[in-house]
């Protein structure tokens, strides 16, 4: 097993982690809405262990290889302090689903770990924060600011090879209108309940004098239009306003959007360890067995339109918690 605390391996990162200010003041102050988002797309994308999925899910490297797995346990699990491929993959998806859920995107750098012979025999994911990358004719910079640039001996530009750059997106089917629906949940994180002008949601005719339950239900109208497309219901805030045969086709959305994301998130993890094992002299992917699926989606679909499906159905099927 390779060991990370071998002073003997160079590492080939090439970006380097450093505080970015804005940042640091937004994650001090998560906004109320992005906060909850966040964190039901990262509870609900992958199952913990000690719950009833647990037993039946499997993450399995194909071709089947203990060397292998040690390399991407490594690779992904180092920080988390874990040792179970199923562990490891999970909070990565974790990870990289709120970071995804918060910026738009996650990017990472895939960096080789090269013994005293020049041959790389390990490899790691290093994340980057995307605010902090500039692209110019094809290629990718990390910017550094000028004092942080001098006291780490770096270049305020620093050019990293696009082979070695992952950046996980939202699933394909979303993509074009996910940065609307994360510029609509940084609105309503601003303004909040009172706060936001509701009057566009509202008649002309009711503008002049306000109503707190009035101004409660074209609130509750905001939240619904602007998830609508990923059908997160906000923990049911708004629920006793709909039909249940809409707020079931809402949660089979929300469903439908995190197997997506699951599935992209891997899809291009795979892609690392494709890049990867080019370098190293390996073929492998990382496949998922045991979990829901579209399939799963389509069929409570079909169940809800014959009006077989109730909240249960759901619950039962799709909830990662005991």
């Amino acid at each position: 097993m390779i060991s990370r605390q071998n002073e003997l391996l160079e590492r080939s990162r090439k970006s380097i982690h450093y505080y970015v200010h804005e940042d640091q003041e937004e994650l001090s102050r998560p906004g109320f809405y992005s906060h909850m988002l966040v964190e039901d797309v990262s509870s609900g994308i992958m199952p913990f262990r000690g719950t009833k999925i647990w037993e039946t899910f499997k993450v399995v490297i194909s071709p089947n290889s203990s060397d292998i797995e040690n390399l991407v346990i490594l690779a992904l699990g180092e920080q988390y302090h874990r040792r179970a491929l199923e562990e490891v993959v999970c909070d990565f998806c974790r990870e990289c689903s709120q970071l995804l859920m918060s910026y738009g995107e996650a990017i990472y750098e895939i960096s080789y770990l090269i013994d005293d012979e020049d041959k790389k025999v390990g490899f790691d994911l290093n994340y980057i924060n995307p605010r902090t990358l500039r692209r110019r004719i094809g290629k990718i910079f990390q910017y550094v600011p000028r004092e942080i640039a001098e006291e780490r001996q770096v270049s305020e530009f620093i050019e990293l090879s696009p082979n070695d750059i992952l950046i996980f997106q939202a699933p394909k089917y979303i993509r074009n209108d996910f940065p609307n629906i994360l510029s609509s949940l940084k609105y309503l994180d601003k303004h909040q309940f009172t706060g936001i002008d509701v009057r566009k949601f509202m008649p002309e005719s009711q503008h002049s004098n306000y109503d707190f339950k009035l101004h409660r239900y074209y609130l509750q109208l905001a939240l619904a239009h602007s998830f609508k497309k990923i059908g997160w219901n906000v923990r049911q805030l708004f629920e006793d306003d709909m039909l249940e045969y809409y707020i079931l086709h809402r949660r089979l959305l929300f469903e439908k959007f995190k197997i997506e994301l699951r599935q992209s998130i891997l899809a291009t993890l795979n892609i690392g360890l494709g890049r990867a094992g080019k370098q190293m002299g390996f073929q492998a992917i990382i496949q998922i067995e045991g979990l829901p699926s579209l399939n799963d989606v389509d069929e409570m679909r079909n169940k809800l339109e014959s009006g077989d499906l109730n909240f249960n159905d759901i619950m039962y099927r799709f909830s990662f918690f005991p």
